[in-house]
């Protein structure tokens, strides 16, 4: 039908190029459709390529790219069983830094794009949110690793998305020296900040709510202490990321090589989206903010400086994924699996 309409408008356009001609005008080659069909995919492309990287890391991150955690090259693909790190183990997943990092940075860039309205098509911040829900809602499906993993996205690239960092954090989280943003500073010390653009945050009633329940149902979902059990029985589903250096270089031979783990407590990045009245303001940690001045205190001291745990977290993954490495050194791995709580206070 939308061929027959335009062949029609084609027509029309004859008709009209005839009457012009008559008139003494110069005439006009006839509309031609395949033409015509072509300039529109070429218009809508950019538009379709957006939407479609956008729902692979978003509503369509069901299957990520895995690795061998253990293997001489972690870019080998796993079998088709689906599942961890081949070996059926639906606790247990494993991708590259870059993978889980890139998947970040698609999910915090673009749908800020798509919230600000910038782009058309694609998955919304309340399809992403309608769709983490339902990965939560089965007991026992929502808490796999392939679950844990898109949670692990969505609250990265959130915090990323929604959070103000100190200038120079934000240049290296977010990829860019010329970070978008509003500059400001803190009151009185003057600490220099980068406050994201309110368009690309989400700060919709619907889409605050939805934020509010995924967080709210996961700290639910988290394991709790009680008295009369160790830590080491408490396990946790964390983000463990394995990273792999040349050792100390010798006279004759390389030392051994060094092996690096850092591992992450969900509840930490919870806790930092998490208010009391389980509301996400526009920024958790703020006393008081008008016209982008912000009273100082110990909290946000501590995130813009660079000291807090979450910071140092996200600024440490981004600059060892971006780090170039010889072939014969296995690039950083990020494992998603059940740990004890205690292997977090011994995180080295």
């Amino acid at each position: 039908s939308l061929k027959a309409d335009l062949e029609d408008s084609c027509s029309g356009s004859k008709s009209l190029q005839t009457s012009t001609s008559i008139a003494g005008h110069h005439e006009l080659e006839p509309t031609d459709f395949q033409a015509s069909l072509q300039e529109l995919r070429n218009c809508t492309r950019a538009h379709k390529l957006h939407a479609s990287i956008l729902s692979n890391s978003t509503v369509r991150n069901g299957n990520p790219r895995r690795c061998d955690r253990y293997s001489t090259t972690a870019r080998t693909r796993i079998g088709s069983n689906g599942n961890g790190n081949g070996n059926g183990d639906p606790n247990s997943l494993s991708v590259t830094l870059e993978t889980y990092i890139g998947d970040v940075l698609v999910s915090c860039y673009l749908m800020g794009h798509k919230i600000a309205g910038i782009v058309e098509g694609g998955p919304s911040l309340d399809d992403w949110n309608q769709h983490v829900l339902s990965l939560l809602r089965p007991v026992v499906s929502g808490q796999t690793a392939v679950a844990w993993y898109q949670y692990w996205v969505y609250l990265h690239s959130t915090l990323l998305r929604t959070f103000p960092f100190a200038v120079k954090h934000a240049e290296i989280l977010l990829g860019s020296s010329s970070y978008s943003g509003i500059l400001g500073k803190t009151i009185p010390q003057g600490l220099a900040y980068v406050h994201p653009h309110y368009c690309y945050m989400g700060l919709e009633p619907n889409q605050v709510e939805g934020t509010t329940e995924i967080v709210r149902s996961l700290l639910q979902r988290l394991p709790t202490h009680s008295d009369d059990e160790p830590l080491s029985a408490l396990l946790r589903m964390a983000h463990q990321t394995t990273m792999n250096q040349f050792g100390p270089l010798g006279p004759a031979f390389r030392g051994r090589d060094d092996i690096r783990t850092r591992i992450m407590n969900p509840f930490s990045l919870l806790h930092r989206l998490h208010h009391p009245s389980y509301v996400v303001p526009s920024t958790w940690f703020l006393v008081e903010q008008k016209e982008h001045l912000i009273l100082d205190s110990r909290t946000f001291h501590a995130w813009f400086r660079g000291t807090d745990t979450v910071v140092r977290w996200m600024l440490e993954l981004t600059q060892e994924c971006s780090k170039s490495r010889p072939m014969t050194v296995m690039p950083p791995v990020v494992t998603v699996e059940p740990i004890a709580v205690s292997a977090f206070l011994a995180d080295n």
